[in-house]
């Protein structure tokens, strides 16, 4: 093997690393939104046995929600561009389309990242708005 060849082969399996870390992190983010969509199910049944339901839990949920989808949904497109900048960097040796695509996976994986430091945010809220029903002799006392 050439240099040049041993260069390409470095070129095109670096995206492969970051699709590593990228997916540790999606995985995060699919078992936090899944924690999501049990909590509203959940709320949903003791809504149905008419038990009152806490407006502000359900609209923390909501917003937790949309920013977990997203950050996923950024989350993926990075995976996908990483692994089309392996794809080209391959076929034809790298250049700007290459770099375009890897550059382009790395803002969507910082944005993914950002949404999902918000969402720890949001997530200490309801922690917060629970907290205060406790206090307030609302709800289902908290473990001693």
């Amino acid at each position: 093997m050439t240099a040049d060849t041993l260069a390409l082969i470095k070129a095109a399996l670096v995206p492969f690393v970051l699709i590593s870390g990228e997916g540790l992190v999606a995985l995060t983010m699919q078992n936090r939104y899944g924690r999501v969509i049990d909590r509203v199910r959940e709320l949903h049944q003791r809504m149905r046995r008419g038990e009152d339901i806490s407006g502000a839990e359900i609209k923390v949920l909501y917003r937790r929600g949309l920013l977990l989808r997203n950050s996923m949904i950024l989350l993926f497109s990075s995976i996908m561009f990483c692994l089309l900048t392996s794809l080209f960097t391959y076929w034809t040796g790298g250049g700007g389309l290459s770099f375009l695509l890897f550059f382009a996976s790395l803002v969507m994986f910082f944005l993914g990242i950002v949404l999902a430091i918000v969402d720890l945010f949001v997530s200490y809220r309801a922690l917060q708005l629970r907290i205060r029903g406790f206090t307030e002799g609302k709800g289902t006392r908290p473990p001693s």
